[in-house]
């Protein structure tokens, strides 16, 4: 008689991207709240000068049982060393940079970073981070044009632990296999998480089939960008329950 083998349902943890700034302390661990009542374990916030505030909200968020992401940008080395040193407990991954195959210089309009630039300025960060946080945890992200600049992906992943790809547009996501597959090879076999994935128009629609997606495809942390944004936002309507999450 035939055997039929039932697989559980490949588990996917969602997070997302919190907009602190220009919120009181209080407004921000009500947000916190939301997101974990709303089924999600992640949260990404934006290193900023700030830094009690933003060590404030790590501890609420970790008191909350959740994950930390801290994205640290290109010239931040003393922010970054000071985060490290008072809250490096209350970060599970620091993020080196955004979308690094696409970012730009500030003397710069148009042209990203050369890879020697961009790579040094990184580079800077983490150990300034690790002078103070040796078991750091490291995140580099890239958009879905990553297999423009193939050796900048080579050439970066070794300064993380996660290598993160940001997904947008339904073309983007319809060809998401072959992109992993691609950053996959390029990146040595590191894991790969989503780092973003959003949309403005037909927004439900498109984040429940990237989670559907995603969960295809074994990815084990997706990062919704963003909960509280004026276009992206999703706090009004999400709930990981009916996203099937």
């Amino acid at each position: 008689m035939e055997q039929v083998l039932f697989r559980r349902p490949v588990e996917i943890q969602l997070g997302a991207h919190l907009y602190y700034e220009n919120l009181s302390l209080s407004e921000a661990e009500a947000k916190l709240d939301a997101m974990k009542d709303a089924g999600l374990s992640w949260v990404r916030m934006e290193l900023s000068e700030d830094i009690d505030r933003l060590g404030a909200l790590l501890t609420y968020a970790k008191g909350l049982g959740m994950n930390t992401i801290v994205i640290c940008r290109e010239f931040s080395e003393s922010k970054a060393r000071a985060l490290a040193v008072r809250f490096g407990s209350k970060v599970d991954y620091y993020q080196l940079g955004n979308e690094i195959d696409h970012a730009r210089p500030p003397w710069s309009t148009t042209l990203p970073y050369m890879e020697d630039e961009i790579l040094t300025l990184l580079g800077k960060v983490r150990d300034a981070i690790l002078e103070y946080d040796p078991d750091a945890k490291f995140i580099v992200t890239f958009t879905l044009k990553f297999a423009e600049r193939p050796t900048l992906v080579q050439r970066a992943s070794p300064l993380a632990d996660v290598v993160g790809l940001d997904v947008y547009t339904w073309e983007g996501l319809a060809t998401l296999s072959a992109s992993l597959k691609l950053l996959k090879v390029l990146c040595g076999g590191k894991p790969v998480w989503i780092t973003e994935f959003g949309a403005i128009e037909n927004q439900q629609a498109y984040i429940q089939a990237c989670i559907r997606r995603f969960r295809q495809e074994k990815i084990p942390v997706a990062l919704i960008f963003a909960w509280n944004h004026e276009w992206y936002g999703v706090e009004k309507w999400f709930d990981a329950k009916n996203m099937g999450a």
